[in-house]
């Protein structure tokens, strides 16, 4: 499996248990130079079929993307917390910055893009240092690059002590991926008055219909549908890149406003276009922006499809093997060679008022399937935001044994190993909460046709744990899916076999929290994490860099959860069968047959969960002592 040794990012010298530690962090404010483009004079004069009361520009609309100086932040900042999790596309940024006579209220500004490293070595921060001032590329793996996203909230604190001091400082808030966020607009009102405005995604309608027909001839004539493979880069491309054109919008209808975003002529140039400097610091080389300027859609690297992972050599390993890297001619676009489950009938969609995230979402099976945001290597090397839809990876080798590229093992997902010296805490346990033994998941497409639900139940019933219900009642995990009806006949069944392989038995698996000395390597949620005998699956990840009492920290913190044994096979047939020891003595009488590991002579599968056994988990824990330097004569300390 690919591994990470996290212990490898220190120059360790001759003495591999000690690490030497110099925190610095750098924070780049790239800012617009033209913030405010609505114009109240221009509003005054509005007339119907104008395209808008904004500040016209005679540059092609270059003034933009046009930026002031850029703003580096480093030790004005005493306090900087980075956090991303797998429960939501919107990472945060907080920092505290300091009142050293810049004025950072009115120097940033709602809107900004916001860049974020953090380094152990004050060697490399000034080697990065000098390639941000100078635009250049500074998302290499060991550059510490841990957030780029938009300002939030730009806030000034005045505070006045009793005792005479008076202190300012600001606090910064940013939030990245909020692009994801951003709303189609489509009013239907419009569309009752003007029947045809309903083509106004003409553009994006015909690629689903391609895609559609993609898709039917992969599954067979009459048995095909939109799939998530074919339809979110589509998707992605048109709503934060491409732009819809006038011409679909509104075909024949003049200038009436029917979308945002709308220019003249027959594209959108400047839908979502980013500032110059940010594709700088990012590499980016090829703008699909006919006026020479980036979209969002170049920033963020997509990544879809069923992972499978064989190792190789650093840094390829992170990325899944058979990953096609020009997927409809975009070099940032990533489609493995395992399509994900799940077909959806091309019905018409509503777009109003959604965000480019919740329609994304519409074309994703969410029984099987996962869409998470966050900043990942990529197949060139660096470090860039992605957005990573695939098939849940937590299947286990028995799954993984019958169903081979169908599933992605758990084991081979990437792992991040650490050594126990990096460790600061550890959390974990187990809860019931988690306890399935029922499993049911329904298809149901979106208009008339396929398996009823009744029908379902008869051809595809249950999961189910008898003995389990006995013992500790009914614990039902249920889904409904949008599917096609072609779905609703095999797909179920499917769908509730990959679920149960982790479902049922997932109260035995550990979770909780890791903290670490600051890792400054690109961990990020969804990969693995491997500590004391134990492989999780990493939920969220939080950085935090402080100065307090003129002492710097810089420290990592996981969530986790799924965790089994790190050495488990990748086989099912190469799980050992439960060991008799007949040297074991109990209570001093020798020659007693006892089951070691822990392990269940009736379900061998009882071996993959980690700490079932008394000897798992204790690798780092402190030793016991024992006193028996004193004569049994002598009193004992305390005695007496």
């Amino acid at each position: 499996m690919p591994t990470y040794d996290i212990i490898d990012e220190y120059n360790l010298g001759k003495d591999p248990d000690c690490i030497g530690v110099n925190s610095y962090w750098l924070i780049a404010i790239i800012r617009y130079k033209y913030p405010l483009t609505a114009n109240r004079k221009n509003m005054l004069k509005l007339q119907p079929g104008d395209p808008g009361s904004s500040v016209s520009f005679d540059n092609g609309g270059k003034s933009l993307s046009s930026t002031r100086p850029m703003l580096l932040i480093d030790s004005d900042c005493v306090s900087l917390t980075v956090s991303t999790t797998k429960g939501s596309h919107l990472g945060q940024l907080q920092a505290v910055l300091t009142n050293s006579g810049i004025n950072y209220l009115s120097e940033i500004l709602p809107g900004d893009w916001v860049f974020a490293w953090i380094v152990n070595d004050e060697e490399k921060y000034l080697d990065l240092k000098e390639r941000v001032s100078q635009l250049k590329p500074a998302n290499k793996f060991d550059d510490g690059l841990k957030f780029i996203g938009r300002v939030q909230d730009m806030g000034k604190t005045l505070m006045q002590s009793p005792s005479g001091p008076r202190t300012v400082q600001y606090n910064l808030q940013a939030t990245s991926f909020k692009e994801l966020d951003s709303q189609i607009f489509y009013d239907p009102h419009l569309m009752m008055k003007i029947p045809s405005i309903g083509q106004y995604l003409m553009r994006m309608s015909i690629n689903l219909n391609s895609i559609f027909k993609a898709a039917s001839a992969a599954a067979g004539k009459g048995t095909g549908g939109i799939t998530s493979d074919l339809a979110i880069p589509i998707l992605l491309k048109v709503l934060i890149g491409d732009g819809i054109p006038p011409s679909a919008a509104n075909p024949g209808r003049g200038n009436v406003p029917t979308a945002a975003g709308l220019t003249s002529g027959d594209e959108a140039p400047f839908a979502y276009v980013v500032p110059d400097a940010v594709g700088k610091l990012l590499g980016i080389k090829v703008k699909s922006k006919k006026t020479g300027m980036c979209s969002y859609a170049d920033v963020l690297e997509l990544l879809i499809g069923l992972q499978k992972y064989s190792g190789g050599i650093f840094p390829s390993y992170f990325h899944p093997d058979n990953t096609d890297m020009q997927v409809s001619g975009d070099g940032n676009r990533h489609k493995t060679a395992y399509p994900l489950k799940g077909t959806f009938l091309p019905a018409p969609i509503s777009f109003h008022g959604k965000s480019v995230w919740t329609i994304l979402g519409e074309f994703l099976n969410p029984a099987v399937n996962e869409m998470y945001a966050t900043l990942r290597l990529t197949p060139r090397g660096v470090v860039a935001p992605m957005l990573v839809v695939r098939q849940l990876p937590f299947s286990t080798p028995v799954m993984t044994d019958a169903l081979k590229t169908e599933v992605t093992s758990f084991m081979e997902v990437p792992r991040w190993r650490a050594a126990p010296h990096l460790v600061r805490s550890m959390d974990v346990g187990r809860s019931d909460s988690m306890h399935f033994n029922f499993v049911h998941v329904y298809g149901q497409p979106n208009v008339s046709g396929g398996l009823g639900i009744t029908e379902q139940m008869v051809r595809n019933p249950p999961f189910r744990d008898e003995e389990d219900i006995k013992k500790y009642g009914l614990g039902p995990y249920l889904q409904t899916v949008n599917c096609s009806m072609a779905d609703t006949i095999g797909g179920p069944r499917k769908w509730m076999m990959i679920l149960s392989d982790f479902l049922m038995g997932q109260h035995f698996m550990l979770n909780g929290s890791c903290s670490l000395q600051g890792i400054v390597s690109p961990v990020c949620c969804g990969d693995n994490f491997e500590f004391d005998d134990t492989v999780f699956h990493i939920e969220s990840v939080q950085h935090n860099a402080s100065i307090s009492d003129g002492r710097k920290s810089f420290t990592t913190r996981l969530s986790l959860s799924h965790g089994i044994r790190s050495d488990l096979p990748t086989a099912v047939s190469s799980i050992p069968p439960p060991v008799m020891d007949e040297a074991f003595t109990i209570d001093g009488i020798p020659g007693q047959l006892v089951e070691s590991l822990g392990a269940d002579a009736q379900n061998p599968d009882f071996y993959l969960y980690s700490g079932v056994d008394s000897a798992d988990n204790t690798g780092y824990a402190p030793g016991n002592t024992v006193d028996d330097s004193l004569n049994e004569t002598e009193p004992k300390k305390g005695s007496g």
